[in-house]
């Protein structure tokens, strides 16, 4: 995973929601929101047990990030590059606790639905994302 903050990612892709629309952007808005609270939850999974402190320290990196574009999406503002860095840290975020879960197959399964559920929303955030760009 990258170890830059989301906030320093700029580019042509960052707009505002006048550019994308007040409809697309408050579907994109809510779906990001969706991840954030999955990311919380997993946070809090991993905080409640005894994790590799590579994978806690990568939940919060992201945890972080995603609190950055929720922040500019308050204000208004989305950036497609972070948005695809979102997914794409989160999908690698997964890969590395199902991986830590083969190692130790007495890590719970919640985690692991947790993981799913949190690419599986950020893939979902990004794609609402692409469609609604104009």
């Amino acid at each position: 995973m990258t170890q830059k903050e989301f906030k320093v990612i700029h580019g042509p892709s960052d707009t505002d929601k006048q550019q994308v629309g007040e409809f697309e952007f408050e579907t994109v808005a809510t779906a990001v929101k969706t991840v954030w609270a999955d990311v919380q939850g997993l946070k809090h999974i991993i905080s409640a047990g005894v994790f590799d402190s590579g994978i806690e320290q990568q939940t919060e990196r992201i945890l972080k990030n995603v609190e950055y574009i929720v922040e500019q999406m308050d204000q208004g503002l989305i950036s497609l590059n972070k948005i695809e860095l979102m997914a794409t840290s989160i999908s690698e975020l997964s890969q590395s606790i199902a991986k830590a879960k083969a190692i130790n197959p007495l890590m719970a399964n919640e985690l692991i639905t947790a993981a799913s559920k949190a690419a599986t929303d950020a893939n979902t955030a990004l794609k609402l994302v692409r469609l609604s760009w104009k």
